[in-house]
């Protein structure tokens, strides 16, 4: 079971949230791109705001094109 959070809203209803685990990581990668703001970059002593400027890829053996 998760942390719980209390959102108080605009018109003063409150909302019970409970923190969850992202299904995998490329759905909680999708997640902070769509929504940078979740980054407790404040933690970090970082001032926002955040821009993605690239993503994880997967890697591979360059040919070499040397003829040595």
């Amino acid at each position: 079971m998760g942390r719980k959070f209390v959102v108080l809203r605009e018109d003063g209803a409150e909302v019970v949230l409970e923190e969850v685990v992202a299904p995998d990581e490329q759905r909680l990668h999708d997640r902070f791109r769509r929504s940078p703001g979740l980054l407790p970059i404040e933690d970090m002593n970082l001032d926002g705001p955040l821009l993605v400027v690239g993503r994880k890829s997967a890697s591979r053996p360059v040919a070499s094109t040397s003829s040595a």
